[in-house]
């Protein structure tokens, strides 16, 4: 598809080159042939009006005899004798008839020359356009291309990550069907099948999310929030989860730090980063939150140990289903996460990364503060 894409646009750029190479040297050939001729015929109407000392014709007397029986048997008082490469001019001024002959084989040659020259002009700026064309294909179709492969790669990671459920619910419903299990083998097994009906369900909605962000044309409803009360909010709902997990969470939240946007989607966000770092940080280090306010931004950071992160998964862990090689095995995660976290902060203008330093895993996201206009519309 991108290939037949390229191909396309070369050949409309090419088409347009040589419409305006084609339109541009047939204007300058015929404005060229043009002004020789006017030239010409000029100078043959001053030779018709000289005097009669001036230099004859310089031919034998038959040949001019021919020619002037060839001038006098047409219409026309200006013409051209291609046989002979001459330009006639006939000029009737009382009793007296004048002709005056003028070579064109030199108007020929030049204009022969022109022709060559444009042609080749023409070829080396064909050439040009080309490879300009070619790279500009290239430059042009690059996003397209790059979208049309994560399009793929998003749907071979779906049909991945559904295949297993599928798998696990139509095994346990055929063993179901065989009435040879206790009535203790069919609560488990009808267990299994609602534990991987909830993992699609879940998949399912985490996909119809992304489509939502991504294909989202209505303009996002924006509203003053208190950052600070949304972050210690989440932190509040997380505190239970992290405690039956034996981890601590500490947290260091700066008061009245605001944002516009949308407060649902950002404690979406807020939630993931939370999730995220109960499911792979240690227990044996607590997780670090900490929210400020910097030049114009809000800085918001989830830190913790977890399994050190390159910087290749820093770049690619909001991904689509990117997981880390120690977490892609993780029943409960499906690699989406992330990137839902991306797409709702760069809805609102901000923006999400990651950094291994210290020995700690951070996630940081950033939005813009509320100009001062905003602020008086509290």
């Amino acid at each position: 598809m991108v290939r037949r894409l390229k191909l396309k646009f070369i050949l409309v750029i090419m088409a347009i080159v040589t419409l305006l190479f084609g339109a541009i040297f047939g204007m300058v050939m015929h404005l060229t042939r043009r002004h020789i001729e006017m030239e010409s015929i000029q100078m043959m109407r001053g030779m018709a009006f000289k005097p009669p000392g001036a230099a004859p014709f310089q031919t034998d007397r038959t040949q001019l005899t021919e020619l002037v029986s060839t001038v006098r048997s047409s219409s026309d008082s200006v013409g051209i004798l291609p046989a002979y490469d001459l330009r006639y001019l006939r000029s009737e001024t009382g009793p007296a008839e004048t002709i005056v002959f003028a070579d064109i084989s030199s108007e020929r040659a030049m204009l022969r020359g022109l022709i060559r020259n444009s042609l080749l002009i023409g070829l080396i700026g064909y050439a040009v356009f080309f490879a300009i064309s070619v790279l500009l294909a290239e430059w042009v179709t690059k996003p397209v291309q790059k979208a049309w492969e994560e399009q793929k790669q998003f749907v071979a990671d779906a049909s991945h990550e559904l295949k297993t459920p599928l798998t696990i619910i139509m095994t346990n419903a055929e063993m179901l069907g065989e009435n040879r299990f206790s009535e203790a083998d069919q609560t488990i097994l009808t267990g299994n099948i609602l534990s991987a009906s909830r993992r699609m369900r879940g998949l399912v909605e985490s996909l119809l999310t992304l489509a939502r962000l991504d294909h989202s044309k209505a303009a996002l409803i924006r509203k003053r929030i208190d950052l600070s009360r949304l972050v210690n909010e989440s932190l509040l709902e997380f505190e239970p989860l992290f405690y039956e997990s034996g981890m601590t969470l500490d947290s260091a939240v700066e008061g009245n730090v605001y944002a516009e946007g949308d407060a649902k989607k950002l404690t979406q966000v807020m939630s993931i980063l939370l999730d995220n770092a109960l499911k792979y940080d240690d227990p044996a280090f607590p997780v670090r939150v900490v929210l400020k306010s910097q030049t114009g931004q809000s800085l918001l950071c989830v830190a913790g140990h977890g399994v050190p992160l390159s910087r290749a998964d820093c770049r690619n862990i909001f991904k689509r289903f990117y997981r880390v090689d120690q977490a892609r095995n993780d029943a409960q995660s499906y690699g989406l996460g992330l990137s839902i976290a991306e797409s709702i902060l760069r809805e609102h203008g901000g923006s999400i990364w990651a950094e291994h330093k210290n020995g700690e895993n951070c996630f940081y996201a950033s939005l813009p503060l509320p100009t001062r206009k905003q602020k008086l519309k509290k």
